[in-house]
């Protein structure tokens, strides 16, 4: 997950760390299982280092690094340089990682029987598919966005998106409810989902 701002008065990198970052992750070690929710997190981990990667790769300066509670918040020296293309690029360079990294696990899994291998793998794989979803502000919310801007002024793209992010979060908020209820601890994705409403009804930008 992606959100990005633009600064342009700093001369060195910084980085910082949401508030709310340990207290969620607290909980979720507290509720779940401790393996499993560290392998999560180094899913997420090269999830939030690939968009960063992206950013360098476009050869665009980063001058802050926030982590969030599920995502990285990326400061950029200019938001006027940066293209949908770029921006599209970075969103789905997350999504990518995921799969290639959950692809070699599982792979891994199969041929070298190394432990947690197919779980990491269904982490990675996981985190990938969530990220599809075009809600804001994960990564296929974000590329929905951006494409819309395209063909549209950024207040359209964004209502546009709002109203898809609601139509795709509502199953999805289903879907969390029923894991917490059969496994009776996984309650990762219901928090996700929360944080997207809270997100969707209090950010004033993408």
């Amino acid at each position: 997950m992606l959100t990005r701002k633009s600064i342009s008065n700093s001369t060195k990198s910084r980085f910082s760390i949401h508030p709310a970052f340990p207290i969620i992750w607290g909980i979720l070690l507290i509720l779940g299982k401790s393996d499993g929710v560290l392998l999560v997190f180094v899913a997420a981990l090269i999830h939030e280092t690939a968009h960063i990667v992206a950013f360098f790769a476009y050869g665009e300066r980063i001058e802050k690094i926030r982590l969030m509670p599920f995502g990285v918040s990326v400061s950029l020296r200019s938001a006027a340089d940066v293209t949908c293309r770029k921006e599209i690029f970075a969103a789905l360079a997350g999504i990518a990682a995921n799969l290639a990294v959950g692809g070699i696990s599982f792979l891994l899994g199969k041929t070298e029987n190394i432990l947690g291998a197919d779980f990491f793998a269904a982490c990675n794989l996981a985190l990938a598919f969530i990220n599809l979803v075009p809600v804001l502000p994960l990564d296929g919310g974000r590329a929905l966005y951006f494409l819309l801007l395209k063909r549209s002024t950024p207040l359209a793209a964004r209502k546009v998106s709002i109203i898809v992010s609601f139509v795709f979060l509502v199953p999805l908020s289903v879907c969390a409810v029923v894991l917490v209820v059969k496994t009776g601890y996984n309650f990762s994705l219901l928090m996700i989902c929360a944080y997207l409403f809270a997100y969707i009804a209090l950010k004033r930008e993408i």
